[in-house]
């Protein structure tokens, strides 16, 4: 079995495509990488709806309720051997993109596409950070609108 590195999973913005756009009619072709990131991440979570009671016994007990979710992005604002135009212009795109408030799609997938995550999105918290005589970084939450869809539910898959 092959080794699943994260290296290989990337992450893409589409801020052209219509976020009425249903998500099984969703392409990549108009998604747009995010450069020199360090780490990206994905995050679903369940909230818990309490049905313990005092028939219950001594565990709490409970059901599924809403699900949300989020997805994350650390990157470098510049780094040697990459096109800084090309740096800069991801790492402030999305900095227009916070201050725009807007939804847009976002897509991580590995380079063979057997692991998919996307949906609408919006950036809820764009952190920067710029140490002396350090790399310049920065770190984005995107916080998930609707439904999120896999491998198996973009176009043509």
């Amino acid at each position: 079995m092959q080794e699943f590195n994260g290296r290989t999973v990337l992450a893409y913005i589409d801020d052209t495509t219509s976020v009425d756009t249903p998500g099984t009619s969703m392409t990549t072709a108009n998604a747009e990488l995010m450069v020199c990131l360090t780490n990206n991440t994905f995050d679903g979570s369940t909230s818990a709806i309490a049905t313990t009671s005092k028939c219950s016994g001594k565990f709490a007990s409970s059901i599924g309720g809403e699900q949300s979710w989020t997805m994350g992005a650390e990157g470098n604002s510049a780094l040697l051997g990459i096109s800084e135009e090309a740096v800069l212009a991801s790492h402030n795109k999305l900095f227009k993109l916070w201050r725009a408030g807007e939804p847009f799609w976002m897509f991580q997938y590995d380079t063979a596409r057997n692991t998919m995550r996307y949906g609408v999105v919006r950036i809820d918290s764009d952190g920067e950070a710029y140490p002396d005589n350090a790399q310049a970084t920065y770190s984005i939450t995107f916080t998930g609108i609707g439904d999120v869809f896999d491998q198996d539910d973009i176009a043509g898959s």
